[in-house]
């Protein structure tokens, strides 16, 4: 087996203040409903100090199939950014399922000549991973402006907003790792609703195998009967089995209750 060498990491010029950010649509379209999202985001970074553009293709209205534009559209468009020295950061508008159709179409001696910042997930994570390959692009695995920027951060609080404006900021313009990420002190509920029963997690414990009070169990693998158990076997879902549970011979492991002959593992039950 051959392991090849990783590339050597290329990282991006730390932004400045006044330096111009794009917001690009490097995969799906803008539908009408999420202009104010995009609108949002450019006041976001306005707000950073930074001066913001559109790109061309983000816009109501503009779409190929399930894209923004054709593979070559976009990757002409993105190839523009990547060669314009004025461009210091790329803010992906919006995920989908348009990467792959263009990323034999990138300039990568642009983007070894001037690397930049490109922001985004989903979609463009795909993105990051074959620049990253193909180049030792640092890519930022970071909110786009559509369900981040101009979305979820809406549902925050001033103070919160506050602090994430300023954990980009640090991001964009910093030359050293900016640490531990901050927390906040309760959940953010980004949509009200109520935990139900958990289905079953594959095939129940074989017969003969079902835990026993006090058997480790471990969160994501099989349960352990005094020995390694199977992975696949009797499973969790986020939580471990509960030392002391009842179990009989025969029967999986249930959480909290007692477990019946040749029922399934259930977590919850």
């Amino acid at each position: 087996m051959t392991v090849s060498a990783l590339p050597r990491l290329l990282r991006p010029r730390a932004l400045r203040p006044g330096d111009l950010v794009v917001i690009a649509a490097l995969s799906g379209p803008l539908p009408a409903e999420y202009e104010p999202n995009v609108e949002q985001t450019v006041a976001v970074f306005e707000r950073m100090g930074f001066r913001v553009r559109r790109a061309p293709l983000n816009e109501v209205g503009r779409n190929h199939w399930w894209s923004a534009a054709s593979p070559a559209e976009i990757a002409e468009e993105l190839n523009g950014l990547l060669r314009d020295p004025e461009v210091r950061a790329i803010v992906a508008s919006d995920g989908g399922q348009t990467v792959f159709g263009y990323l034999d179409l990138i300039d990568l001696d642009a983007i070894r000549a001037d690397p930049k910042p490109i922001l985004g997930y989903s979609d463009v994570s795909l993105l990051h991973l074959a620049l990253y390959a193909r180049t030792g692009l640092v890519g930022f695995h970071a909110d786009m402006a559509v369900p981040g920027f101009g979305g979820h951060w809406r549902s925050a609080d001033a103070a919160r907003q506050a602090e994430l404006e300023q954990l980009y900021f640090r991001l964009l313009t910093g030359t050293e790792a900016i640490g531990a990420l901050p927390t906040s002190p309760t959940w953010e509920c980004w949509r009200p609703g109520r935990a139900g029963r958990v289905g079953r997690v594959g095939r129940a414990g074989q017969a003969g195998a079902a835990a026993q009070a006090g058997a480790a169990t471990q969160v994501g693998a099989a349960t352990q009967v005094g020995a390694a158990g199977q992975a696949g076997a009797a499973g969790q879902v986020g939580a471990a089995t509960q030392a002391g549970a009842a179990a009989q011979a025969g029967a999986a492991t249930q959480a909290g209750a007692a477990a019946q002959a040749g029922a399934a593992t259930q977590a919850g039950a």
